[in-house]
């Protein structure tokens, strides 16, 4: 049965996303549980009048004016009070109809500010924690649109004697132990406790809990000593401090000031709310990774703050691959576990580490992204093995559109075709010089979507220019490290920069020209080559002043570990004459003249020694004979001149001065009779001048040297250095020219040894992952954990299938147990190496 795209689109959207993404988190939420609660500004909560706040609801949007009137006629009556009602409120946590519309009111607000994860901290008591609960479940229950479920977190604010306010968070199991420690240490709901900062700090670390110091940027820390601050900010269980003021670079120095022992880059800092109004709700928020939100991934989030912790939101790209759906048929490899049902893979927008066995399908994936997005596929043995199935989808967005696009294999002899465009045509075209094939555009079908309530509509992009343009903008072919070794030690250095640099640096002028001059009747020939021989040397040395300035400030940045050059082919300069000339026969002589095709060619060979191409071949064809003349002469490559021939016939004459402008115009009519050619020999010389290479410092181990560089091509290093190469110029390029396309590597660590993985590869990937998608095959356990992927996807086989085993985000136990028995060769092996080193580890830190 054929999926049809509604089913493929809810396939993929509806399908379980384990991986960790941003969530909108509200620190330090006060509720009518303190002392000194406003809900409003102006008024203390304790002087609202049950009708004021239905007044206030009304105002905020959580009551329709219907309803608004019907509770203020119900409170007229005393509905409220009455004992029916009191007695209702039993199965709530809430005493009073008062209290109950104030939680709702606060639970209104945060899901009105898509609030996803929320702390309350009431002074000094936990009390409105179970309120403030079940008023957040009933509002969920009552949403009739998608959002998530907030997770609120158990929290207290404590007013400490040394009158710094301190925040404790905990998880929902500790409530017991957490109302035992209010008991016995925090006597006052108003004034707090009696203890420091420094002593709560090490009650709430013993039950498990977190702390941290709230707007330290109005905390009162004059009052304290220096000694004190220096041993509060060197707790080792401070590592978390609140701010309700962007000014974190100045609360730094502050804290630094103190004379601090610890790496201040230890601290993780949040942007807390401190609302004790409705108002304050949703102002002030810090963005957290997570996958499943708990307390324990907070927590870890707080130990990984640099990559999970962000006060401001970081800007998401506008081009994500969101998912891939394969429906396998009889044939597939990729399937669902268990079952022939299509196999479903989302994608995280920051960092996906895949990982598995050998032959579970991991390149598999890679190989089906590009072969979709590009229209091209390595070999025709990919080719085939990715038409076993019976259709693809890919899910993606590009800029602010969302698109789907549908794959149709035909090698398939029993397979439906596109809807749209019956199957007339070949269906791939196979590259003579290369590997690679090409596929017709009626492969691929891209819709672009528009969700309306719960239909979802597809427009289909019909103009291959349009459809082609989408599918550049989101997908560059993927950087699979052996393939671009490979492009290297081809000689293809340059495509690669092309593709990388300029997504492929189109030259529609060339194009033109090529296009132009293939259709052109031969009587015109002459007169066009005339005309835009020096048009297009002109666009070529416009384009070449181009690519050098737009590289200039690049090239100056990374000097000293590498550079992009305009770096023609020059050993591979005469090629393009050998096809020229490829007819010639080198005996054979000029009609009644002692000069040979080979004494020609010997001659053209020289011409281009001291003008280019281009020059010599526009001066020949405008009859400026004189100009070439100058140059080299070509009396001096009469047969006669060459010892090798001796059998030069007595009545054939010498060429003088005379004869010069004949032999000229024969050799002009020669050149221009095989159009085929001739258009060969464009294309070559076009490639070899519009060449690229890169400089690389092999001297430098890591990004930051002090070193002196030693720049070289890098087709004359070592195999590791190429990639080492490779890998730093892909990562700086993108991030200096802000490139966000996908980014999808095919295991970047072979040879590659630990310390440059550990030290450059990693540092790279967690500095771009939260603006750049990443998709990476690996085997490399540093990689996965080190760079803190948000998404691993973990593949199984049987020799037969591949499937998803699991996937999620590395703080899940079993996605960790995965990891292990991977990449670390299994639990028992992870021990024995845990042993080897332990020792030597010991005698460092104590070193």
């Amino acid at each position: 049965m054929t999926i049809t795209l509604q089913e493929a689109y809810h396939m993929l959207t509806e399908s379980r996303q384990n991986y960790g993404d941003l969530k909108k988190c509200e620190f330090h939420i006060h509720t009518p549980a303190s002392h000194d609660y406003r809900l409003v500004a102006k008024k203390t909560y304790k002087q609202l009048s049950e009708k004021e706040i239905v007044e206030i609801a009304y105002d905020h949007g959580m009551f329709s004016q219907d309803l608004r009137d019907f509770i203020m006629a119900e409170l007229e009556l005393g509905k409220y009070e009455g004992a029916e009602y009191q007695h209702s409120l039993r199965s709530t946590p809430f005493s009073s109809f008062k209290e109950y519309l104030s939680y709702q009111l606060i639970a209104h607000t945060l899901y009105k500010n898509d609030i996803e994860v929320a702390v309350i901290t009431d002074h000094n008591t936990i009390e409105g924690y179970r309120k403030l609960v079940f008023a957040l479940n009933e509002y969920f229950r009552n949403l009739d649109q998608a959002k998530s479920r907030i997770k609120l977190l158990l929290g207290i604010e404590i007013s400490c004697s040394e009158q710094i306010h301190l925040v404790g968070i905990f998880d929902d199991f500790m409530m017991k132990q957490v109302e035992k420690l209010i008991e016995e240490h925090i006597p006052s709901k108003e004034s707090g406790t009696y203890e420091t900062s420094l002593s709560m700090i090490d009650k709430i670390e013993k039950i498990g809990g977190i702390s941290y110091i709230a707007h330290i940027n109005s905390s009162n820390l004059r009052n304290t000593t220096s000694l004190y601050k220096k041993t509060l900010f060197n707790h080792v269980a401070l590592n978390v401090i609140g701010l309700t003021s962007s000014d974190r670079e100045k609360q730094l120095n502050i804290i630094n000031s103190y004379g601090i022992s610890k790496q201040l880059d230890k601290f993780c800092f949040i942007y807390e709310g401190d609302s004790h109004e409705i108002n304050e709700i949703g102002k002030k928020n810090t963005w957290i990774k997570m996958s499943i939100v708990s307390f324990g991934s907070l927590k870890k989030a707080f130990i990984n703050h640099k990559l999970s912790v962000f006060i401001d939101k970081p800007t998401s790209t506008n081009k994500i691959i969101k998912g891939l759906l394969i429906d396998p048929g009889k044939h597939g490899y990729l399937k669902k576990k268990n079952g022939e049902d299509p196999f479903v893979i989302n994608f995280s927008s920051d960092l996906n580490c895949i990982i598995g066995g050998r032959g579970t399908g991991k390149s598999t994936i890679l190989n089906v992204l590009e072969v979709v997005f590009t229209l091209e596929a390595n070999s025709k043995s990919v080719l085939q093995f990715i038409s076993r199935n019976d259709l693809i989808f890919i899910h993606f967005v590009y800029l602010e559109n969302e698109y789907l696009l549908r794959f149709i294999p035909q090698l398939k002899k029993d397979h439906i075709y596109s809807d749209y465009k019956p199957f007339e045509e070949e269906a791939i075209i196979e590259e003579v010089n290369s590997k690679r094939v090409l596929l017709k555009h009626h492969w691929i079908e891209l819709y672009r979507t528009n969700k309306i309530g719960e239909s979802v509509n597809f427009k289909m992009i019909d103009d291959i220019d349009e459809k082609m343009g989408i599918l550049n903008g989101v997908y560059r072919k993927s950087y699979s490290i052996n393939n671009i070794i490979e492009q290297i030690n081809n000689g293809k250095i340059g495509e690669f920069v092309k593709e990388v640099v300029f997504n492929g640096l189109p030259f529609k002028e060339r194009d033109i020209f090529l296009k132009t001059f293939e259709k052109l009747p031969k009587r015109r020939m002459r007169k066009f080559l005339e005309a835009e021989i020096p048009r297009i040397d002109k666009s070529m040395d416009a384009r070449k002043d181009s690519i050098e300035a737009s590289l200039k400030e690049f090239n100056s940045i990374h000097r000293k570990h590498f550079s992009i050059v305009y770096s023609p082919k020059l050993n591979n300069s005469f090629k393009y004459i050998d096809i020229l000339v490829g007819d010639f026969n080198n005996r054979q002589f000029l009609s009644g003249y002692r000069m040979t095709w080979g004494g020609v060619e010997s001659f053209i060979v020289a011409i281009c020694n001291k003008m280019d191409f281009m020059k010599f071949l526009t001066l020949l064809i405008q009859n400026k004979f004189k100009e070439i003349e100058k140059q080299v002469s070509i009396l001096s490559y009469q047969a006669d001149k060459n010892p090798t021939f001796y059998d030069v016939d007595q009545n054939r004459k010498y060429v003088e001065q005379k004869d010069i402008t004949e032999i000229y115009r024969t050799i002009r009519d020669k050149l221009l009779f095989d159009r085929e050619r001739l258009i060969m020999c464009f294309q070559l010389y076009f490639e070899v001048i519009d060449d690229f290479s890169i400089m690389f410092n092999t001297s430098a181990k890591e990004i930051v040297t002090t070193i002196a560089p030693i720049m070289k091509d890098i087709n004359e290093i070592s195999l590791g250095q190429k990639v080492v190469a490779i890998l730093t110029f892909i990562f700086e390029y993108g991030k200096h020219f802000n490139d966000n396309t996908p980014l999808i590597i095919d295991q970047p660590e072979d040879n590659l040894d630990n310390q440059y993985i550990y030290k450059n590869l990693v540092n790279s990937l967690k500095q771009i992952k939260n603006n750049r998608q990443i998709i990476v095959v690996t085997h490399s356990s540093t990689i996965v954990t080190n760079a803190d992927a948000e998404q691993v996807i973990i593949l199984d086989s049987d020799s037969r299938n591949g499937w998803i085993e699991k996937k999620g985000y590395p703080d899940n136990d079993v996605v960790t147990k995965h990891i292990i028995n991977y990449l670390e060769g299994g639990e028992e092996s992870f021990k024995h190496k845990i042993g080897m080193y332990e020792k030597v580890l010991v005698k460092v830190n104590k070193s």
